[in-house]
């Protein structure tokens, strides 16, 4: 089976969040299972992207988008025998400084770039002697494929098609005026297809046309059939829920293991996590320049800022525990006006630490030196960071939703629990569940329980692999569900 996986970042090559994890680990777990995976994604030029030097330019094409003709070029490095990378440039496009947008704005021309971005892979899959078999794409800037590949079908037969919503909010809305760029007939653009409040909208299109349907949690699967989550789609996705299903991303234990870390020091596991946890923390005081007591409990939250990841929450929480009860470190970047908010909570208040940045070096050490982790999201899809905790001996506090549902369990509800949950996204929840965090962690015994329950699970990428090929056996075994 050949499997072309499609994606507007993928790490290490470039990444904004979730999904640049997920394509950057996913197509490698996939192709270790012996399917044949090809990863397309952009080429940004740096700092936005760093294609390795060593990939060769394969081919040339164009792809016309509103009547114009742009020339993009496909570079490939193949890393494995069933695994190769193929970078699709087109200088107008994609050598800018950022992905998507500078953080507070998105580029006004988002739209072109995606839809060449598209046209190029469907040009690439066009240009291959054999028949790929199955296109796997994600979220909106990918999420017109399925429908480009149904409306003008490879000589070699059609692929089948697979979406993956990594984030339901992140829809490709863009005015209806473009429809034309679409280069569909008319009767495209009406509520039953593309049209969404007289405008376009990507993943609306990739929910209808593709084969089958996934979401990165099994409890995001069913969350988004519901007003609160659905973010306008709720309908559409209940139209079409017999195609969906939930998968639970994993995390790359080869990047995100405690024991060969190459950004913390020193290195530890179960056995010695207390130690290698007082060592680690000592390292991040130096670090950070903090002068704080190794005996009150360290609070992390690595985040990007914004009112879905509940910073706002911890902006309202955080002084009422600080300093007497914990120490705080926030890492992120996002919503000027949050930034704003911690920003002045850190000058007014000693114990809690706000670093306006994204480093994931710095991302591993905090993690290595904390004892608790802060993730109170209004809804969750996946969510990465509080599963790499767990592997850390970190113990989360989260809300109960989505992803976060799925894999922290509580730890006043169940023995195996690891970790703390709360039901609302309410500050005064948030701070229940911290204040029950902050005496589990003060007792040696429990503590040591819980920070082993937490460092065995196991969410490895070869679980979650397999269940994606599970998936891509059953679209091909179907045939075309929606012919």
């Amino acid at each position: 089976m050949h499997v072309v996986f499609a994606a507007s970042e993928a790490a290490p090559w470039s990444k904004t969040g979730g999904l640049g994890d997920v394509a950057g680990a996913l197509p490698r777990f996939l192709a270790s299972r012996h399917l044949n995976i090809t990863l397309m994604i952009p080429d940004y030029a740096p700092p936005a992207g760093k294609r390795p030097p060593e990939a060769a330019l394969s081919t040339r094409a164009h792809v016309r988008i509103g009547g114009i003709a742009y020339p993009v070029t496909f570079h490939a490095m193949r890393f494995s025998t069933h695994f190769q990378v193929v970078w699709v440039g087109q200088e107008l496009m994609f050598n800018r400084p950022y992905l998507y947008g500078d953080g507070a704005l998105p580029y006004p021309d988002n739209l072109y770039r995606f839809l060449l971005f598209q046209g190029a892979i469907k040009a690439w899959i066009a240009s291959r002697r054999r028949r790929i078999d199955l296109v796997h794409v994600n979220d909106w800037q990918t999420a017109l494929l399925p429908l480009m590949l149904r409306r003008d079908p490879p000589a070699q037969g059609r692929p089948a098609t697979l979406l993956t919503i990594h984030n339901l909010n992140y829809q490709g809305v863009f005015s209806g005026h473009f429809f034309s760029l679409l280069d569909l007939p008319a009767d495209y653009f009406t509520p039953d297809t593309l049209e969404f409040f007289s405008n376009i909208n990507c993943l609306k299109a990739g929910i209808i046309y593709a084969d089958a349907l996934t979401t990165v949690s099994p409890t995001y699967a069913r969350e988004i059939l519901q007003p609160e989550y659905g973010a306008g789609l709720e309908g559409v996705l209940r139209r079409y829920q017999h195609k969906l299903s939930g998968i639970l991303n994993g995390a790359d234990y080869a990047v995100w293991d405690p024991r060969e870390d190459i950004h913390i020091r020193p290195n530890f596991g179960a056995r010695d996590v207390n130690q290698g946890k007082r060592d680690n923390r000592a390292a991040l005081m130096r670090e950070l320049n903090l002068d704080w007591p190794p005996e009150i409990p360290l609070a992390v939250a690595i985040t990007r800022l914004a009112h879905q990841k509940g910073a706002d929450l911890l902006a309202r929480v955080l002084p009422r525990l600080v300093p007497g009860s914990m120490r705080a470190i926030i890492l992120g970047t996002g919503e000027p006006g949050l930034e704003t908010t911690l920003k002045r909570l850190a000058a007014d208040h000693a114990g809690i630490c706000f670093i306006p940045r994204f480093s994931e070096p710095l991302a591993h050490r905090m993690q290595a030196a904390a004892d608790l982790f802060l993730m109170p999201s209004r809804f969750e899809p996946c969510g990465l960071a509080q599963i790499y905790a767990l592997r850390y001996g970190t113990l989360p506090v989260v809300r109960r939703t989505g992803g976060l549902a799925d894999t922290v369990v509580d730890a006043d509800r169940d023995p195996a629990g690891t970790g703390f949950c709360f039901s609302r996204p309410l500050a005064s929840e948030l701070l229940r569940a911290l204040k029950r965090a902050l005496r589990a962690v003060s007792d040696p015994s429990r503590l040591a329980q819980l920070r082993a329950n937490a460092m065995k699970r196991d969410f490895s990428w070869h679980t979650a692999a397999s269940r994606y090929a599970h998936v891509y056996d059953q679209i091909l075994a179907n045939g075309d569900q929606n012919e």
